[in-house]
């Protein structure tokens, strides 16, 4: 069952950095409170997360001030989704607003 993470403080950088360590499957959605894309997709990441109940992925949320600096630097707009695993990685940028739209652009 996926459970979704969610980080929104600054404080919580080092348990972002851990959890980005971590070599099992990850999808990621960075976001910054405040973006327009960001807001009109939340509904699409939320079904997604949804989808995703018997998966293998952890699904991690990620708010701009919880994220590290080293891994900032690398986001070019917001909201990204990012996915890791055995496989390689995929990343995409933009309001994205169904959730099969975030799986096929993460090839999932």
């Amino acid at each position: 069952m996926v459970r979704k993470k969610s980080f929104t403080s600054e404080k919580d950088k080092p348990r972002v950095k851990k959890e980005l360590e971590d070599s099992s499957p990850v999808v990621v959605r960075f976001y910054k409170a405040t973006c327009p894309a960001c807001l009109m997709s939340k509904g699409a990441w939320d079904g997604f997360c949804a989808s995703m109940i018997s998966s293998p992925y952890r699904v991690l949320e990620v708010e701009e001030v919880a994220i590290p600096d080293d891994i900032l630097m690398g986001i070019s707009a917001f909201p990204t989704y990012a996915k890791h695993d055995k496989k390689g990685s995929a990343h995409t940028t933009g309001a994205i607003m169904d959730s099969d739209s975030i799986k096929s652009k993460l090839k999932l």
